[in-house]
């Protein structure tokens, strides 16, 4: 189960047809917040629910998001040699 609010600003997330988005935050504007995503190589912001969903209807759409990817790291990783 999906759940953009364990996310942090700049996580990357895989979307329903293999694209590739970066999380943005929560914003508050509106009637009710919601999460921003900005998808990879476009310069579109787009608004989901808590459980990744795009639209706010039932049914599976192709920007909905399927997986929260592990955070980047720019600190190098341990060589196995090393205890």
């Amino acid at each position: 189960m999906i759940d953009l609010t364990t996310c942090v600003k700049g996580q990357k997330l895989l979307l329903r047809d293999g694209r590739i988005a970066t999380y943005m935050g929560l914003n508050q504007d509106g009637n009710y917040p919601h999460k921003i995503v900005l998808l990879e190589g476009e310069g579109f912001l787009y608004t989901y629910k808590d459980n990744g969903s795009y639209l706010s209807e039932n049914e599976s759409y192709t920007r909905d998001v399927m997986e929260i990817l592990p955070l980047e790291t720019t600190e190098p990783a341990s060589h196995p040699s090393v205890a």
